[in-house]
């Protein structure tokens, strides 16, 4: 009995050194999954082209009933009221808008270039930002927002 143990033993390990010592290694694909960032920002998500309209709030007036409306060329016009003031009290002017890298903030320009504002693009909102391009605070910060009245 032992002798036919030892002999399959030996039989195993005979084949089993018989291998193919050419055979190809076993080769391990691995599929990179590809990452896509689906970044969604205002100027690729929103609908912000249209008229957005609000109250700013004014120094020796009661008001600036202010109207913009940005169109989907990147170009606005804008119509300020000075409440309150019964001469000279109406402005208008036009420009392009450029887009933040971040694609959530526009900065209008003037034709002339003489003035640039920043807003904050939200849902159906524009927020305005001071002159470092962050959000007004205190407690006149929500007389900073302009709804949107009317989608292009």
């Amino acid at each position: 009995m032992k002798k036919q143990i030892v002999t399959l033993i030996m039989a195993g390990l005979l084949m089993a050194s018989c291998k193919d010592k050419n055979a190809k290694k076993q080769e391990t694909v691995t599929q990179e999954k590809e990452v896509t960032h689906d970044e969604h920002t205002s100027q690729n998500s929103l609908d912000w082209a249209g008229t957005y309209k609000g109250i700013l709030p004014c120094a020796d007036c009661e008001g600036i009933e202010q109207e913009i409306t940005i169109n989907e060329d990147e170009t606005f016009s804008i119509k300020k009221t000075y409440l309150g003031k019964t001469k000279d009290n109406k402005f208008t002017d036009a420009g392009t808008i450029t887009w933040n890298k971040e694609g959530n903030t526009i900065t209008t320009i003037t034709k002339d270039k003489s003035k640039t504002t920043s807003y904050f693009v939200g849902e159906r909102k524009l927020i305005q930002l001071d002159k470092h391009n962050k959000e007004i605070t205190g407690p006149l910060a929500k007389n900073y927002i302009l709804n949107q009245t009317e989608a292009k």
